[in-house]
């Protein structure tokens, strides 16, 4: 008998926001702003992830960056860093992937560029510069559909693309709030376009993906009565209530483990 479980994975979204700034940005773009607690696998202390984007398309050309703000508990906000609009250097990349607690972020990486780019032979010592080649809209290894979903897949890509912020020093056990304003072309500094709050005294836990289940697809067809000998097709249900939405939107994928018993 063959147990199967689903884990989702991705990070939980805070205030989903239009884009109003007295006329300069379209009123229809709109962008999530989202964030997830997180251990460090190495120190074992607590971080919080916060990812933004648009909802479609791309972030408006206007925000030349993003300024993101804390509070912790009942506090006031104050401005803890500014995230350039845009990829960052091959060297910054690196330093993303380099840092205590993302072994497991650069090892995924290498595996997939292993996968995708064989040619290339993607190892500790370049992978850095062939996914910046695949991020750069200059390069001629440049993939949009890759890079989004590279993005979504890891959270050091997403920060070299100035889409994610690691909060990864001072995080206290509590409730953190965190809220992201733009950099307009002109210096000025557009409304909050987004405000979340975080739990940061355990790890975020997503929610449960529902009535997982076999599918026999032979069923559905007498040309493929065969096509479930050998074979196991599942399928299940992500949120669909208006309070889950937010999390259904920054869950990027599934993990499915297999246990095998007599």
């Amino acid at each position: 008998m063959r147990k199967i479980a689903l884990a989702a994975k991705g990070a939980l979204i805070g205030t989903l926001l239009m884009f109003i700034c007295a006329g300069v940005l379209e009123a229809s773009s709109q962008i999530y702003f989202g964030a997830i607690a997180v251990r460090n696998q190495v120190t074992s202390s607590m971080m919080v992830l916060l990812e933004w984007g648009p909802v479609e398309g791309s972030a408006p050309q206007e925000i030349t960056s993003f300024k993101i703000y804390k509070k912790v508990g009942s506090g006031n906000f104050e401005e803890i860093t500014t995230v350039a609009n845009g990829l960052v250097f091959s060297g910054q990349l690196q330093a993303f992937f380099s840092e205590s607690g993302e072994e497991r972020q650069k090892e995924e990486i290498i595996n997939w560029l292993g996968i995708a780019y064989p040619d290339e032979n993607p190892g500790t010592g370049n992978f850095d510069d062939i996914l910046h080649s695949i991020l750069d809209p200059a390069d001629q290894k440049y993939n949009p559909m890759q890079a989004h979903f590279l993005s979504r897949y890891s959270r050091d890509v997403a920060r070299s693309l100035g889409l994610a912020y690691l909060d990864r020093d001072g995080v206290p056990a509590g409730s953190i709030s965190y809220m992201i304003t733009g950099i307009l072309n002109d210096q000025s500094e557009t409304g909050p376009l987004g405000r979340v709050t975080v739990d940061a005294s355990a790890e975020t836990i997503l929610p449960a993906p529902q009535n997982f289940r076999q599918v026999l697809v032979s069923r559905c067809s007498v040309l493929r009565r065969q096509i479930d000998h050998g074979r196991i097709h599942l399928n299940w249900e992500v949120p669909s209530t208006p309070e889950k939405m937010p999390s259904r939107i920054l869950t990027y994928g599934y993990d499915i483990y297999r246990m095998e018993k007599p």
